[in-house]
């Protein structure tokens, strides 16, 4: 039996880069991951003690319900909203009024799309 040195050769030096490529992207990886620690621990959530617990909301249902007859944005949207605003304020709020802002990106995006076939 013969053995075929030049082919054993050649995938052994395979084998040892692509064990030196695994043993670089784990060390990438634990990195990244004590770096992912090392933040958490640094940069903790500052809670002020003074800050007081949020008081329960208004209920929306008269706010949706003038909204759905007036013809405005639906319930859940209106839900969306509200809940955005007392999360980014974190204090008692009212949203007065929602309003949809026209936007050109469906039409621009048409154009876009006609333009770029070829007229025979």
């Amino acid at each position: 039996m013969h053995l075929n040195w030049q082919g054993f050769l050649e995938s052994l030096e395979h084998l040892t880069g692509f064990v030196i490529v695994m043993i670089a992207l784990g060390g990438l990886w634990g990195l990244t991951a004590l770096m992912a620690k090392l933040v958490a621990l640094i940069e903790k959530p500052k809670v002020p003690a003074t800050v007081a617990p949020a008081a329960a909301p208004a209920p929306a249902a008269p706010v949706a319900a003038v909204a759905a007859a007036a013809g405005g944005p639906p319930e859940d949207d209106l839900v969306v909203v509200a809940a955005a605003v007392a999360t980014m304020l974190g204090a008692r709020h009212r949203v007065v009024a929602v309003k949809p802002v026209s936007s050109s990106w469906g039409q621009q995006g048409r154009r876009d799309i006609h333009a770029s076939h070829r007229i025979r």
